[in-house]
């Protein structure tokens, strides 16, 4: 045992394997950035990741949500900067908004170049003040660079100029800014607020509202900024509008026939392309009962699902096709579901266009357990022995999928989970092969958390089983001290670190490592990646050959 710590009630606990305090985040800048430093940085980003149950990757993001249509062109209240590396723009704004009171405002503008971008809203006529979170105004970034602003329950005090400011953290020197009127009139009568649609068949959808007053009913193609007219005199709630195109998407809204005044657009419903997508939309609904949100990534929202008929926990991975097509969708399905491996989470069954239009979904085994390191984190105390544990089922999950020619290409703290459902004998699992269909279909593998990332990655150059190789490296060197080898104060920084293979193993963090785990490391970490130990060497090496039991008295602290 490398370290023992008694456990404390104080905030500032100490790291169970290298005995740093934990108020200085588990994991920090890379470790040879932070060597020549007299104190290291430490990033703050990583330790609320890894401490967080909350399933999926670094880069968090709201699923997109059809908003009213933007302008194609800059508007009038838009200051336009010209992107010059990077620089981010801001493209379009939705139009001055007027509604009636009582009903949601949804101010929105589009950036381009926005991933690193902070953007503050303030109303500043006729008072002024910033705009915070809470249940009067809700503010999301989308990934698609949709900034939004939704004002709730307006009232006439509501009313005024709103400025959405964008800051972008790479250009410090820019100053943009998009500003929207926003009009708040009485309501002659009570009104609806955002109409609840449901699809009849692959062409027909059902709209209805509260309460429930004659309106006119209108409808826009998604792709088309025309508004159609369904109905020239009022009608009534539950009124079906048929006529449309199966497999396409549209949105609908309500006018007020005393006022002409519209209400807000609703979100977005793509119809089934034929009723065999409605049946599995209905299976789906009749099969699973949503329990809770485990997390939420780029281009999907995972879910906690029983089955109504065996009462099984599953996960649902809901994936929005309007960040990754059906075909990846099911190319991902097709490699779990193939899967005869207990390191790997294994796919069940694929919904296309369900829980609804739109929406693909892959239903997987339940993983009982968090994020390996966020497991290791609860616990009192820790060893190499703990760290060899694990690294021997990783190894071997990997070991699994080179045998049959699949790369991961995404071996990250977030892909890694560990089920507990056995606290005497935790397994290990590997998740998410998005990455994989990416390269298998021809595309360019994203750097989507960059400190795993390796250098052939960087440098766009062919990829192979060194790639996973390299990446598992990255998460042995984390394992066994807490910092990073190559993360920075920015990507430019730590791509470069990465390039040159820039890290060491400061006495600080790696004191009472073994030589032997040290010398494993450093065969991983090799900038040629035909150099690197492959999994088979890897699984063949002592340091891992004699892995000892696992040991009861590492528990998962409640």
């Amino acid at each position: 045992m490398i370290n023992k710590f008694p456990k404390s009630s104080t905030p500032d606990c100490l790291h169970p394997l290298t005995g740093k305090s934990h108020s200085q985040p588990l994991f920090s800048l890379s470790a040879a950035a932070a060597a020549r430093q007299d104190a290291p940085r430490l990033d703050n980003r990583r330790i609320n990741e890894v401490n967080s149950n909350n399933v999926t990757d670094s880069r968090l993001s709201r699923e997109f949500v059809h908003s009213m249509s933007l302008n194609d062109a800059a508007s009038p209240g838009v200051v336009v900067q010209i992107n010059r590396s990077g620089r981010t723009e801001i493209v379009s704004r939705s139009q001055d908004v007027t509604v009636q009171e009582g009903m949601s405002a949804i101010l929105s503008c589009r950036l381009r170049n926005h991933q690193y971008t902070k953007i503050t809203w303030r109303k500043t006529e006729p008072d002024a003040f910033v705009v915070r979170q809470d249940e009067k105004f809700d503010v999301s970034m989308a990934p698609n660079g949709e900034a939004r602003l939704i004002v709730k329950n307006t009232r006439a005090s509501d009313s005024g100029l709103y400025v959405c400011y964008v800051e972008n953290s790479l250009h410090q020197s820019q100053n943009l800014q998009c500003t929207i009127g926003l009009s708040v009139v009485a309501s002659p009568t009570p009104i609806h607020d955002d109409p609840i649609l449901s699809i009849v068949n692959s062409t027909t959808v059902k709209i209805t509202w509260s309460p429930p007053n004659p309106c006119i009913v209108e409808y826009c193609q998604i792709g088309s900024s025309d508004w159609v007219t369904e109905t020239k005199a009022p009608v009534l709630p539950s009124y079906e509008v048929g006529n449309l195109l199966a497999g396409e998407t549209y949105s609908f809204r309500l006018v007020n026939p005393t006022t002409g005044l519209t209400g807000v657009s609703s979100l977005s419903v793509t119809l089934p392309t034929n009723d065999m997508e409605l049946w599995q939309q209905q299976h789906f609904s009749h099969r699973y009962t949503i329990v809770s949100e485990l997390g939420r990534g780029k281009s999907s929202v995972v879910r906690l699902a029983r089955d109504t008929g065996t009462g099984q926990l599953v996960a649902s991975k809901q994936i929005s096709r309007n960040f990754q097509s059906f075909a990846q969708t099911q190319a991902e399905y097709k490699v779990i579901a193939a899967i005869q491996h207990t390191n790997i989470v294994k796919g069940l069954c694929l919904y296309q266009n369900a829980p609804h239009p739109g929406t693909d979904t892959i239903v997987m085994e339940y993983v009982h357990g968090p994020y390996l390191l966020s497991y290791i984190c609860k616990n009192e105390e820790y060893t190499e022995t703990t760290v060899q544990f694990f690294m021997k089922q990783l190894l071997h999950g990997i070991s699994w999928l080179h045998s049959r020619k699949i790369l991961h290409l995404d071996i990250k703290s977030e892909n890694i989970l560990v089920d507990v459902s056995n606290i005497y004998s935790p397994v290990l699992k590997i998740i998410d092969f998005g990455n994989h269909v990416r390269y298998e279909l021809g595309e360019k593998v994203p750097a989507n958390n960059l400190e795993f990332v390796a250098p052939e990655v960087v440098a766009d150059k062919p990829l192979s089983g060194g790639t996973d190789m390299w990446s598992v490296g990255v998460f042995l060197y984390v394992f066994l001290s807490g910092v990073s080898p190559f993360l920075d104060d920015s990507e430019e920084e730590t791509s470069a670190n990465i390039l040159k293979g820039d890290y060491c193993f400061p006495e600080d963090y790696f004191r009472g490592i073994s030589a032997e785990a040290i010398v494993f490391v450093q065969k991983l970490l090799v900038l040629n990646p035909e150099e690197r130990l492959t999994v088979d060497q890897c699984l063949a090496a002592p340091w891992i050959v004699q892995v000892k039991a696992f040991s009861c008295n590492f528990l998962l602290q409640n």
